[in-house]
């Protein structure tokens, strides 16, 4: 793959895009042409980039203040995964913005730093500040925890 700087297009600034009040601290590219944005405010944007210009076809905040850190996507790009700061991961819609499921952990309330979704579409996983791992098994949102604290041990 070669790239140039006349092949690309600048669709929105990166220091703060409209739509989006800080700057863009991740992306993510989506199937049919889209994008998604996360703010350092925590908003999530889905863009469409089938134009001259990036326009906004779905956008959501999270509640209170807590914020979402990291994205994944399903691998047909209609749902995103936002890990965040209160150690959910939570689904949305990419058409509509809306929720659509939360997995909460059970042992440890640390920040999601990262999340991922498996390329089959089988597991959720959730890297925790706390230095733990969680994964859950999508049809029965059964978690596993890689690095716990030992049954009475310590969180």
């Amino acid at each position: 793959m070669t790239l140039s700087a006349e092949s690309s297009a600048a669709w929105f600034p990166s220091s703060a895009p409209a739509g989006h009040s800080h700057r863009v601290e991740r992306l993510l590219s989506l199937p049919g042409q889209r994008l998604a944005s996360l703010g350092g405010n925590g908003r999530v944007i889905v863009w469409g980039l089938g134009g001259a210009s990036a326009a906004q076809a779905a956008a959501w905040s999270l509640a209170g203040a807590d914020k979402a850190r990291g994205l994944a996507a399903t691998t047909d790009g209609a749902a995103l995964l936002c890990g965040c700061n209160s150690g959910d991961i939570t689904a949305f819609s990419c058409a509509s913005g809306a929720k659509l499921a939360v997995l909460s952990p059970g042992k440890v309330r640390s920040p999601v730093l990262a999340c991922a979704l498996s390329d089959d579409g089988r597991w959720v996983l959730g890297a925790y500040a706390a230095g733990i791992v969680a994964r859950w098994e999508v049809v029965t949102a059964a978690e596993e925890w890689a690095g716990a604290p030992a049954e009475g041990g310590e969180e």
